[in-house]
């Protein structure tokens, strides 16, 4: 007797499911959506969709799109359906992967009973408000999601010359802008957003997106190639941004100097130094750094006269930028050294033949010289240092060694003049004698 109760248990549910699933009919939902019945349109559409493969068909997607996208344009509707704005967008996405080609796409949205493009524009106004107010609310996550949400749409309507002007390569800036801008945001605390953030801002720098509210882009790029030592990408982002924003200049400049050591040999730096043009304050002492790093480390001689004389070089033009009395000191000090080395080999042609008096007396010519040039470096030194009475530690003791330096000078010259210029000699006496009274004095008050 029991089995007799079988089958009429099946067909009750047979029945049951063939009730919750309704057959769509196009003329009556375009006379619900044209009447504004959104609510009974959502009602008439669940039972369709209740059928899943009612619910794959893109006509159907389309219609979600549509229906969806009317209610969470009504303030009323969004709150007592306040998922629609997932199910309107899962169904936007659903569509596109149903009918991958676009002309298809456009007729499916296009059709004259639902017009799903209608609901696929309210929706892409409200993912966009929804992620401005997350953003607001430093919700950040929600802001991301959102704006990578309105991002996607927008390429959409762009691909189908839907953005003013029918221009298909045009890009909606602010969704590209806040999806870059809300993933560099979380990836303060989330780092697996940094390369998120990248890819966004990279589309505005591919387009050429140059507005005042993109400059933060730029920036962040900056950083990014900067420590991605990807030198390239990173020339050819200053070259835009050095243009379009002048404001940002120091951080440009201290990014572009970082290009001028990267991957150069010693010979090579020095080859780019003397090849380029226009330097920067920032530049010229990355420059001058370099030389003198790669200076401290060479072992071959000629290679360190070289760089010494490009750091030289670098100084003086640092100095023709910005007067300070410490780069006037180090221009004198590495031309000190050079007169220093000069030295070094005058002692150590000491002899009687005809031969190392020539070599002595071309050695002298060139230290008269070099003397020359570091003592106008030095005194450029001590005379500002000289003027100024709140010297810090570091000013005043420059100060004081300059004036050792130019007494050391001085009394070299008139070693060299005794005997042979009475002119040059009390010139120089007089000099040696009043820098090292002046020296003895420093150290006295200590």
């Amino acid at each position: 007797m029991k089995k007799r109760f079988i089958v009429p248990v099946l067909l009750l549910s047979l029945v049951s499911m063939g009730a919750s699933a309704q057959k769509y009919d196009s003329t009556k939902m375009a006379t619900l959506i044209q009447a504004k019945k959104f609510a009974e349109a959502k009602a008439d559409m669940d039972k369709i969709i209740a059928n899943p493969e009612e619910a794959a068909k893109p006509e159907i997607l389309g219609l979600q799109t549509r229906v969806y996208g009317e209610i969470v344009n009504d303030s009323t509707l969004a709150k007592q359906y306040p998922d629609a704005l997932d199910r309107g967008y899962n169904a936007f996405e659903l569509l596109l992967k149903a009918v991958p080609d676009t002309a298809q796409e456009m007729k499916v949205l296009k059709n004259p009973y639902t017009y799903g493009l209608a609901g696929v524009s309210n929706l892409y106004s409200a993912i966009f408000n929804k992620g401005i107010k997350g953003f607001n609310d430093k919700d950040y996550l929600t802001a991301f999601g959102s704006f990578k949400k309105s991002q996607r749409l927008s390429v959409f309507f762009a691909e189908n010359g839907l953005l003013a002007g029918g221009n298909r390569s045009a890009i909606d800036t602010l969704s590209t802008f806040y999806a870059g801008y809300a993933a560099q945001a979380l990836a303060q605390e989330k780092p697996e957003y940094k390369d998120s953030a990248v890819y966004y801002y990279k589309i505005l720098l591919d387009k050429n997106i140059t507005t005042a509210t993109v400059e933060p882009a730029y920036k962040f790029l900056a950083y990014y190639y900067y420590n991605a030592k990807n030198t390239e990408a990173l020339s050819s982002l200053l070259t835009v941004a050095k243009e379009k924003y002048p404001d940002g200049k120091e951080d440009w400049d201290q990014y572009g100097a970082s290009l001028i050591t990267a991957g150069a040999t010693p010979a090579q730096l020095i080859e780019k130094y003397n090849a380029a043009t226009n330097l920067n304050q920032t530049e010229l002492e990355t420059y001058a750094s370099a030389f003198g790093k790669e200076k401290s480390a060479a072992t071959d001689t000629a290679l360190k006269s070289k760089l010494v004389t490009a750091e030289i070089s670098a100084y003086q033009k640092l100095y023709d930028l910005n007067p300070s009395p410490l780069v006037a000191y180090n221009v004198g000090t590495l031309t000190n050294s050079k007169f220093d080395a000069l030295e070094d080999q005058f002692r150590a042609s000491a002899g009687q033949s005809a031969d190392l008096k020539a070599k002595r007396a071309a050695i002298e010519a060139s230290q008269q010289t070099l003397s020359d040039t570091a003592a106008e470096w030095f005194t450029k030194a001590y005379t500002a240092l000289k003027a100024k009475a709140d010297k810090s530690k570091q000013e005043a003791s420059v100060y004081k060694n300059t004036v050792a330096l130019l007494s050391n000078i001085y009394s070299w010259k008139v070693d060299k003049a005794r005997g042979k210029d009475t002119k040059a000699f009390d010139k120089y006496d007089a000099l040696a004698k009043q820098f090292d009274a002046e020296y003895n004095a420093l150290s006295a008050a200590k």
